[in-house]
């Protein structure tokens, strides 16, 4: 799977990338579109407590991704209900990136994107190269998967600069 980097890091450039004019709330869009970028694998905690596999199960789901979304939606629509549409938005695609870079990461097991359904999916072209956890910190392929990592955000970061400039879409929120 990606780290939390690569998750933070597209969910900021589709925060900054979006139409609606979140401007005076810049520096919050951008903590909470980091936040919902990771919380899939916030499943971890139960891991963690149990010993059984959650990781890449309910959490790394559609369905998962859709909830997350309407409470985001129900939650925007208690503060400001113009912006409901808005937030439900943001929240839906940018959870639903994680669940996309999950796919396209070689592993051994894929993501239950269909839970409960037992199936588990996965791109048959990976982006990013698996993580070896069981070789220790210090083995090599880390430094292999690093290296896409980190290429992978310093590209998306450059392509979202650029695509701003052109576009003008958020230019008031940079202010």
């Amino acid at each position: 799977m990606p780290s939390p980097l690569a998750h933070v890091v597209t969910g900021y450039a589709i925060a900054r990338c979006r139409k609606e004019n979140f401007s005076r709330q810049w520096w919050f869009v951008s903590l909470y579109a980091a936040f919902v970028a990771i919380a899939p694998d916030f499943d971890f905690v139960l891991q963690l407590l149990t010993g059984d596999r959650y990781h890449r199960g309910a959490s790394h789901s559609l369905l998962s991704c859709l909830s997350f979304s309407a409470v985001a939606g129900l939650v925007s629509y208690a503060f400001n209900r113009r912006q409901t549409i808005g937030w439900f938005g943001l929240t839906l695609v940018v959870y639903g990136s994680h669940l996309l870079l999950d796919c396209v990461t070689q592993s051994t097991t894929g993501v239950q994107l269909l839970w409960p359904l037992p199936d588990y999916y996965q791109s048959p072209v990976p982006l990013f190269p698996s993580v070896r956890h069981w070789e220790g910190w210090r083995h090599h392929s880390h430094l292999i998967f690093l290296s896409v990592e980190s290429l992978y955000a310093i590209l998306l970061l450059i392509g979202m600069n650029q695509w701003l400039s052109r576009s003008g879409v958020g230019r008031a929120s940079r202010k």
